[in-house]
């Protein structure tokens, strides 16, 4: 609460971010204003992970994000004097999120089960009220912003720029391809078997060793705004540059990204009702959230469809061809 209130007091009377960046480390500084210092405290359990115990947030560390609600990035001090980065939003109701990460890592854990290691990062999030929670930082750069930096330009040289190497595909090591093409085949399946929409280059991050990330889960299930709507057309998010880095659609790196999405959603389909049980199970309690519509059960019905179920293992290739085609 004492968070809540602090975050609500930097952000008032709005202004310049980074007037507002040096009003909150100058407000983490007076322990009397909040009756807490936030900078050296007990130590005590962080929610978004209990194994965790923070003592102190570090001033000079802080910083918000470039949007509406410019949600705080902490630095946090653990009692083994560790720096532990979390975000904290203000504003937002995260337990949509919360809801399809827990699906995600469930995925994710199958698929490993199945030695499928897709290369995926289902971070954490936590919804401490339906206004503001936690969410765990990912050590990424959104592709909208690689696509703006005038060192880099492209994914390419973004690649190039960590993971350099003379005899590996396209000047990049193989093993920063190997977890492009790993995590880009595991996202687009996935994406598409939960109805992920607003899949903008801003949601979209990679890692400096080739791990491409999906963040902000907004539009899902029934929210998502669907391919009449002008919104997005395609049944998930695979653009001319993904696939100019691959190689383009009729190399050999191409045809081992369709046959990773093939793999994905046959080993996804296989455990379809386990999946489906899980998302069944977090409807209870939960039927306002956007993502539902109010209609639940047609959110679970919807999912089950696009498992294809009707289908045989040829027929599911055939199916998935098509997606990429798309």
């Amino acid at each position: 609460s004492s968070l809540v209130q602090l975050v609500s007091t930097v952000k008032e009377g709005g202004g310049d971010r980074l007037k507002t960046i040096e009003k909150m480390k100058q407000l983490l500084t007076d322990s009397e204003k909040f009756n807490i210092d936030f900078t050296n405290f007990p130590p005590l359990p962080l929610p978004l992970d209990p194994s965790i115990r923070v003592c102190g947030i570090k001033p000079s560390k802080v910083t918000l994000f470039k949007s509406s609600l410019m949600p705080a990035r902490l630095t946090f001090t653990t009692d083994k004097d560790e720096d532990y980065v979390a975000i904290f939003k203000n504003g937002d109701d995260l337990r949509q999120d919360q809801l399809i990460l827990q699906i995600i890592s469930l995925m994710d854990k199958l698929l490993r089960r199945e030695n499928l290691d897709l290369k995926l990062s289902p971070y954490q999030a936590l919804a401490t009220s339906s206004k503001h929670g936690f969410v765990q930082f990912v050590d990424a750069v959104g592709i909208a912003d690689i696509l703006k930096n005038r060192t880099y330009g492209s994914i390419l040289n973004f690649f190039r720029n960590y993971n350099p190497c003379e005899t590996g595909p396209y000047g990049v090591t193989a093993d920063c391809m190997d977890n492009y093409v790993k995590s880009c085949a595991g996202y687009c399946v996935i994406t598409y078997l939960l109805g992920v929409g607003d899949r903008h280059l801003d949601n979209l991050m990679l890692t400096k060793s080739g791990n491409l990330v999906h963040i902000d889960f907004g539009f899902y299930f029934l929210s998502s705004p669907g391919k009449n709507s002008g919104f997005e057309s395609a049944p998930f998010k695979l653009t001319r540059d993904f696939v100019k880095l691959m190689d383009g659609p009729d190399s050999r790196t191409f045809a081992k990204f369709r046959e990773l999405c093939y793999k994905t959603f046959i080993e996804l389909r296989k455990h379809c009702y386990q999946i489906i049980l899980l998302v069944e199970m977090l409807t209870e309690g939960n039927e306002d959230l956007a993502c539902f519509l109010g209609k639940p059960d047609e959110a679970v019905r919807q999912l089950k469809h696009r498992f294809r179920l009707d289908l045989n293992d040829n027929g599911i290739r055939k199916y998935v061809d098509e997606l990429v085609d798309e």
